[in-house]
């Protein structure tokens, strides 16, 4: 997040005249109990405290993922506070389109933290937005790696959001859920859309799932407002995922965001970071996300200025250029391609069969 800060900032961005950097606060406890529980908030709470619970555990805390840290809790609660103030400011006027990289945590449970993920700002968020602006039909958006099982687990049932999660198979990656199967529950049975992608899938897979999907639905639901989750954990530099998509997906993943937004929803977008867990990749995606959010020509070439410092804190070369070459990955796989086609076809079942705001 530094990296991407610094670039965003060196480029000249934060100079703009229609940009503002704004801080946020530490949520309070009734903003938590919105996604979660409360004897969970007093375990994060402790932990984070140095106050030793046998049973964390239960709570998804430990080795692994979830490891338990000094200021566990008002980490995670200014994370899911950057949030709330992205939509609020969007909902208020204040801004069209807010960018919060420390956001996206769409795998903790109401009662667990999974996946690197302690308190769920997603959820949080979609839950004050109703509750607070009384909004009928909130777009959630994840083109992250992983499939957003926090937020599903949430909301399946819920018709007043319609869930759009594009990631790697799970029967590849974890969490290991997000079939296209999975279509939401009871109420909310069809506003659920889950669109796995088959590893050692390319730019021209992704963009084609991407862009056969949720422009159509975006414009058939008609949101209120736009949450996406940018993780750019697909990127083939990725050391956790297996897709190889390059910066050009991204950019077009962005630039269609922001078209779609601006025509389903007076502009209302709230776009947060989530995943990515390569420096190199991350610093660039995210700059040039934010680029298209303002309207600004991304730069070519990186300044040696950032380079040095991505250096000293990253202990990696940063290449010279901010976008990737297109043509790294040319052929696609047989089985990839036959896979694609299969998940594109339910999709496209359940599209046509989904109801027009209308």
């Amino acid at each position: 997040m530094k990296l991407a800060f610094e670039l965003i900032k060196d480029i000249g961005l934060l100079d703009r005249s229609n940009v503002k950097l704004v801080n946020p606060n530490i949520v309070d406890d009734e903003v938590l109990l919105l996604a979660h529980d409360e004897d969970y908030v007093s375990v994060v709470k402790d932990l984070g405290s140095g106050i030793h619970h046998f049973d964390s555990f239960r709570f998804g805390f430990g080795l692994g993922d979830n490891p338990v840290f000094e200021g566990m809790h008002e980490a995670s609660a200014l994370h899911t506070g950057a949030t709330l103030k992205a939509c609020d400011m969007v909902l208020n006027g204040e801004a069209q389109h807010v960018f919060s990289p420390g956001g996206g945590f769409h795998h903790a449970l109401r009662r667990r933290a999974s996946g690197f993920c302690i308190y769920n700002d997603v959820v949080i968020a979609v839950r004050h937005l109703q509750k607070e602006y009384s909004l009928k039909r909130i777009m959630y958006a994840d083109i992250d790696a992983h499939h957003a099982d926090g937020v599903q687990v949430a909301l399946c049932d819920d018709p007043g959001v319609l869930n759009f999660s594009i990631h790697e198979s799970g029967k590849f990656l974890y969490p290991g859920t997000g079939s296209v199967d999975e279509i939401g529950e009871d109420k909310g049975k069809g506003y659920t859309f889950n669109l796995p992608v088959w590893p050692n899938s390319h730019d021209e897979t992704f963009l084609r799932i991407f862009g056969g999907t949720f422009p159509e639905l975006a414009r058939k639901y008609k949101p209120e407002i736009l949450i996406t989750q940018f993780g750019v954990d697909m990127h083939y530099d990725d050391p956790l995922s297996h897709i190889n998509l390059t910066t050009k997906s991204y950019d077009e993943a962005a630039k269609t965001f922001h078209e779609v937004a601006h025509e389903v929803c007076d502009g209302k977008w709230v776009c947060l970071g989530g995943g990515g867990y390569s420096s190199k990749a991350v610093s660039r995606i995210w700059t040039i996300l934010f680029c298209r959010m303002i309207e600004a020509n991304p730069p070519i070439y990186l300044s040696e200025n950032w380079k040095n410092l991505f250096r000293d804190l990253a202990r990696e070369d940063p290449g010279e250029e901010l976008f990737d070459d297109p043509t790294i990955f040319q052929t696609e796989d047989p089985v990839v391609i036959s896979e694609t086609k299969k998940v594109l076809e339910k999709a496209q079942r359940l599209i046509s069969s989904f109801p027009s705001a209308d």
